[in-house]
């Protein structure tokens, strides 16, 4: 053996052995390799290896890019340098230096192949088939050209092209177990994993002992949590390859799920007495402290592994979702921004990074991240669905419905969207509708709770609107009001007490479900509903029905509320029907709560009494505590506030007077011009909330 051969022997050797800590004697052998022969380009190649190993990229790609410079006939240099940009995550600049690469080795079909990887990792997915099409056609013999064809449609995220592509690389290359990988991970994409399963089990019958085929069944086999299939992939993985750590990982988790947690353990301690720098084993380690429930040792384990140079992203996403768990949300959240720069491609950290802002409901920064993302990882739906909760939030409508819409064309079945357009729906007063979709994902996805229990609010709902609200001739017809005020009397909900304003919002056409709507309230016992949480309402024992003439009227009696039911004593008896109002009012009760915590409209509570300043307060911070609300108290107007007066108390808290009270013929000039005034000063409020937030 030369010299020369023996130095980067040395220094793979070097690397390999202890990837750890090694690594800076790995560059100085390479070094020392690129001194004492310059002109050899493998002491510049392993050289800039050694560097992106080590995490040092910026000197990698500066060694790169002086070994162009030096060899620039020099087809293997110029893929280095090329790959280089990628792995900084430069993928227009990745893009350029492969045309470069292409035009100086037009003949080489691993510059076609890499040139069309890049155009896909840039987003330019039309451009990147015609490139990998076009050298299809000019280099037919060569498997990358194909295989990167596939993996382009993966990328693009169309699962039924990219199987198509791997059939067709596989007809054409039939004996090359990828096409058949390709294609069972294609079906996996498409939630077809039996039918991928199946396929790799075939497969492994066809061909001899292959560790692709093998670990890519264990995977789909883990993946549809058969771990006795699991099992025996592992003992089969364990034969093949047994040099690697894959068959020892697969074993020890499928021996844990399968409940024989001693088994799993010894086998454990083994694999990493062979393998102690096996990352994959030091993440098994990990999980197995979460599943004897050792969070402490489990984060401990986790972050370990998180500083070993060749850590993939999966023990930053395991030790944020550790951390959340705990409560440590700002930890969390740091540790996602710094691992997002690190691995730019991994969507799990990008989309628990968008969850952290929706958590800490900042919605206009959760918008902006969410659509940042959306623009790095088109077509994906969990980073949609994070998107669509924020717009939801944000109470832009017609942005939410272009969402869920993109999702449900991508994922008909996503469960998320179903529950999130149901919910649109019930916001619309279209509780029919939504019991329609949330039935239609029920049976997509049996059992689902999630469903079920939206299912369940839905039906209620319904059972709501199915229910005549107009008492006698009191409401007007809805061409009473103009446009404006239908728009105006939107914004708001009624904290009682009594129909009035509900009574002109059902003029306007606008028709809010809501507890206190039709409701007679004190300022004491709305004050208390709202600082218990309106514990114990619906409650059969605390709750009342009596029939008044042509209707029944229910009384609450933990909170004094009054509350008219629009039911006619003829339609079903009391004693079958206080159950459903109950139920009812349990719904309502929670509808308005989460109403509250959304701060979705200006609350308004029609004081027929009087108040002191520090029952005032009171009920003010009871709203408050709800989220960032607004809360407009109407008074009868007086000498010192004639009718259609308003002032602000506070930032949020505003009064407002009309001439009387009535449902049946309110002072609707004086009402409209109060609405109109809370509403741009809490606009105005909120608007400089935005400035002035850091």
């Amino acid at each position: 053996m030369s010299h020369i051969d023996t130095l980067q022997t040395m220094a793979a050797t070097t690397a390999k052995a202890q990837p750890d800590t090694d690594l800076s004697q790995a560059e100085a052998v390479f070094a020392s390799l690129r001194a004492q022969y310059p002109a050899q380009e493998r002491g510049w190649i392993g050289g800039a290896q050694a560097l992106g190993d080590a995490g040092k990229l910026d000197e990698m790609d500066a060694l790169l890019a002086e070994a162009v410079r030096r060899f620039p006939q020099n087809p293997e240099v110029a893929k280095e340098y090329a790959r280089a940009a990628a792995r900084l995550s430069r993928p227009d600049e990745s893009v350029d230096r492969w045309v470069e690469a292409v035009r100086r080795f037009p003949n080489d079909p691993a510059m076609h192949a890499g040139l069309g990887t890049a155009l896909a990792t840039a987003a330019r997915f039309d451009d990147a088939d015609a490139t990998l099409l076009a050298a299809i056609k000019r280099f037919p013999t060569d498997f990358a050209l194909r295989s990167e064809y596939a993996r382009c449609a993966e990328m693009r995220r169309e699962p039924e092209a990219a199987f198509t592509r791997w059939q067709e690389a596989g007809a054409a290359f039939p004996q090359n177990t990828l096409c058949i990988v390709g294609a069972a991970m294609a079906l996996c994409n498409q939630r077809q994993t039996a039918e991928a399963e199946t396929l790799l089990a075939e497969a492994i019958q066809r061909f001899p002992p292959n560790q692709q085929l093998l670990s890519s069944a264990a995977f789909v086999a883990r993946l549809r949590r058969n771990w006795p299939a699991a099992l025996q992939y592992a003992y089969g993985l364990l034969f093949t390859a047994p040099d690697r750590a894959t068959g020892h990982e697969v074993r020890i988790q499928a021996l844990r799920e399968l409940g024989r947690t001693e088994e799993a353990e010894a086998a454990l301690k083994t694999a990493r007495q062979n393998f102690p720098n096996s990352v994959q084993l030091a993440m098994e380690e990990a999980r197995t402290a979460s599943a004897r429930g050792d969070a402490d040792a489990a984060l401990a384990a986790w972050r370990i592994v998180r500083a070993q140079t060749n850590a993939p992203a999966e023990p930053a996403i395991e030790i944020s979702d550790l951390l959340i768990r705990h409560k440590k949300f700002e930890e969390a959240e740091s540790l996602l921004s710094a691992e997002l720069e690190r691995f730019p491609g991994a969507v799990g950290i990008a989309v628990r990074f968008g969850m952290m802002a929706n958590r800490r409901r900042a919605w206009p920064e959760a918008i902006a991240r969410w659509q940042a993302l959306d623009a790095q990882f088109p077509k994906n739906t969990q980073i949609l669905g994070g998107l669509a909760e924020a717009t939801w939030m944000a109470h832009d409508h017609p942005a939410l419905v272009e969402l869920l819409d993109r999702i449900i064309s991508l994922e008909p079945n996503n469960i998320a969207a179903a529950i999130l357009y149901a919910r649109y729906e019930m916001r619309q007063n279209r509780a029919g509708d939504a019991v329609r979709r949330l039935v239609a994902a029920e049976k997509a996805w049996p059992g689902n709770r999630n469903i079920l229990a939206q299912l369940n609010d839905a039906r209620m709902q319904a059972m709501v609107e199915d229910i005549d609200p107009v008492p006698g001739d009191t409401a007007a017809p809805a061409s009473a009001l103009e446009k404006p005020e239908a728009d105006l009397f939107a914004h708001f909900e009624s904290l009682g007490s009594g129909c009035e304003f509900g009574l002109l919002q059902r003029r306007a056409g606008s028709e809010p479900i809501g507890l206190l709507r039709w409701a007679n309230i004190t300022p004491r016992g709305l004050t208390e509903a709202l600082e218990r949480k309106f514990e114990g309402i619906g409650d059969i024992a605390t709750t009342a029905i009596r029939a008044v003439g042509d209707t029944y009227l229910l009384a609450d009696r933990t909170y004094d509320i009054g509350m008219q039911t629009f039911i006619s004593p003829t339609t079903e008896a009391a004693e079958t029907l206080l159950p459903k109002l109950c139920r009812r009012q349990r719904y309502l009760a929670r509808l308005l709560m989460e109403n509250l915590a959304e701060a979705s409209r200006i609350l308004i509570y029609k004081l027929v009494d009087t108040m002191t300043e520090q029952e005032t307060q009171r009920l003010w911070q009871a709203v408050k505590s709800y989220g960032d609300n607004a809360l407009l108290i109407v008074k009868r107007a007086g000498d010192d506030h004639p009718a259609g007066s308003f002032w602000a108390v506070e930032d949020g808290l505003m009064i407002g007077t009309v001439a009387h009270f009535s449902n049946t013929d309110p002072d609707l000039t004086s009402w409209t011009k109060i609405c109109t005034a809370a509403r741009e000063a809490w606009a105005d409020v909120k608007q400089e909330q935005v400035i002035l937030s850091p």
